[in-house]
Formats: C-alpha cells, structure tokens, sequence
C-alpha cells in the first residue's frame, strides 16, 4: 500500500449517511493510503472528531441528529477544533456555499463528485494544514506550534494558563522544572537527545492542571 503524499497515511473523518457513498469513498482512498472512519449522523461525528486524531473531515451536510452546519459551527465555535472541514453535499446554490464557508468550511465540493477529485482536494487540505511542521513538536496527540506558541490536542486548541501568576525555568542540569505562586511544582526529566517534553501544573486556586511548555533539544 502506498501512503498519501508519500509520509504518514491521511487520516480522516468521514461523515456521511449514505453507506453506498461511504463505501466507494473507502475503496477509492484505501487504495491511496488513507486511514479512515466514518459516521453516519451529527452526533457520532461530534463524538470522533473530539476523541480522535483527523487531519481532515469530509462532511455532508444534511445529516440524521446534527446537520452538518450545526455540526461545522459547534466544531470551530464550542470545541474549538481546527482540523480541515471539506463539505460534500448535493447542494449546490452559492447560498448554500457561502453558509458553509461561514460555518467553518476549508473547502467545497458538490455531489455528484469525481473520487479523484476528492483525492486531490484532501491532498490540498493536509499540504496547508502540514505546511508549517518544521514548527510544530508533538507528542502523541498533543502538537505545540513553536511560532505562535499554540497548543493543540486531537486538533482542539488548549488555554495554558489559568488566571494566575506563574514562572517556568529550564534548569543547568537539563530538567524541566515549573513553579508558580500558589501552585505545587511538577518536574520531568530532559535527556540530551532531541526531544520533546512538556511539564504541568496544578494550581491550588483553582485546581487547574494545565501544560506549561514544550521544550526541545
């Protein structure tokens, strides 16, 4: 099997209730690499894109529980994800096209499509939404943007601080230590091979426990 773009397999979401759709877009793009799983209402798709890792989401818009609108405006406004949204849907109007941009839409593509050019459009996505990577250090699902200093996880962006003042230092000896006013310190070990690391704190304000940094060397 040969992987999409040559790197690590695509992963993504598919969300679709039409399970004859569902399964020509798996033999088409399982062939090309692509790692996939699907939903077929709002509800589930919510549920996937919040506990898994996608690097891009094929959604339709008139689905069972949640409409992919609803679905796309939750996704950006309340859970703050920032993974790629390709729209795929039978309606065709520009009306229908500027409401799913301004849901959150990356891209567009009407029913009835061209597998291939599903292929290229995804492609598209994860080229733009990768195209910075020499920035980015990750852990896990955990991704940290070294230029703007966001930190993701599973693609949701996470607040770092919590209200309260706190310091962070990088010891002689190599260690990650992090202290705070009002806070108990957590330390991790930092070998000398390049790496990535991350401490946390627990506020004792707030009880908040949340990453510092990411350091790597």
């Amino acid at each position: 099997m040969v992987h999409a773009l040559g790197a690590a397999p695509i992963r993504v979401l598919i969300v679709e209730d039409n399970r004859d759709i569902c399964e020509n877009i798996a033999a088409y793009l399982e062939k090309h690499g692509y790692v996939m799983d699907f939903a077929y209402d709002g509800i589930n798709a919510m549920h996937l894109a919040l506990t898994s890792r996608f690097d891009v989401i094929v959604l339709d818009l008139m689905l069972p529980r949640m409409d992919g609108l609803s679905f796309c405006q939750k996704l950006r406004a309340d859970a703050e994800v920032e993974t790629p949204v390709l729209m795929l849907t039978a309606r065709d109007t520009l009306d229908d096209k500027l409401k799913g941009f301004e849901a959150g839409a990356d891209d567009y593509l009407v029913k009835p499509f061209s597998l291939q050019e599903l292929h290229a459009r995804l492609q598209a996505l994860y080229k733009r939404s990768h195209r910075n990577t020499g920035n980015l250090l990750t852990v896990g699902d955990l991704t940290m943007n070294r230029s703007t200093l966001q930190v993701l996880r599973a693609g949701r962006r996470i607040d770092l601080t919590c209200g309260h003042e706190t310091t962070s230092t990088i010891d002689g000896r190599g260690a990650v230590c992090c202290g705070s006013r009002g806070s108990r310190k957590l330390c991790c070990g930092l070998t000398s091979a390049p790496m990535v690391m991350r401490f946390a704190r627990t506020c004792t304000s707030c009880g908040r426990l949340s990453i510092g940094r990411l350091i790597a060397r």
